[in-house]
């Protein structure tokens, strides 16, 4: 994550792409879990799956006010 999460006030996002081991027929369906996070003040977390497509999809991770995030991790499954 970048330091912006950590450290100011306000709505911020994220982006990051998540490759597939394999290359599917057609666009899978992806599911996340949050399995950890530290947050420091008060905990607001979206996740987002943005694009997907046969070999990869985006993922989004924002937070807003005054919720300051250090780390966390995502699981996610294709089906």
């Amino acid at each position: 994550l970048s330091q912006a999460f950590s450290s100011n006030d306000g709505v911020r996002t994220q982006e990051f792409t998540v490759y597939f081991k394999n290359i599917y027929a057609q666009p899978p369906k992806v599911h996340l879990s949050l399995t950890n996070f530290d947050f420091d003040i008060s905990a607001r977390i979206n996740l987002e799956v943005l694009v997907v497509t046969t070999t990869n999809f985006t993922l989004k991770v924002g937070t807003w006010a005054n919720a300051r995030l250090n780390s966390l991790s995502i699981d996610w499954i294709a089906f």
